[in-house]
């Protein structure tokens, strides 16, 4: 069965059913769009809460199979 939840963008505050696969070296947990976060990981390269340095995120629709999408 495939099942998402709908949660709210740290970034534009607006429903996000398919949140960016964040690529952390943190604790923190956020829901952010892809184009959103996108465009921060652009300019600061971190984590929006703690600032510590974050790889690239990934896509929903950069999966090929859909059931191997995995968020918080």
């Amino acid at each position: 069965m495939y099942y998402t939840m709908t949660s709210q963008c740290l970034i534009c505050f607006e429903n996000c059913k398919h949140p960016a696969i964040l690529d952390l070296n943190c604790e923190c947990q956020y829901n952010v769009h892809y184009k959103c976060y996108h465009k921060w990981w652009k300019m600061k390269k971190n984590c929006m809460i703690c600032q510590t340095p974050a790889g690239k995120a990934r896509s929903y629709y950069h999966f090929k199979d859909k059931t191997n999408y995995h968020f918080l």
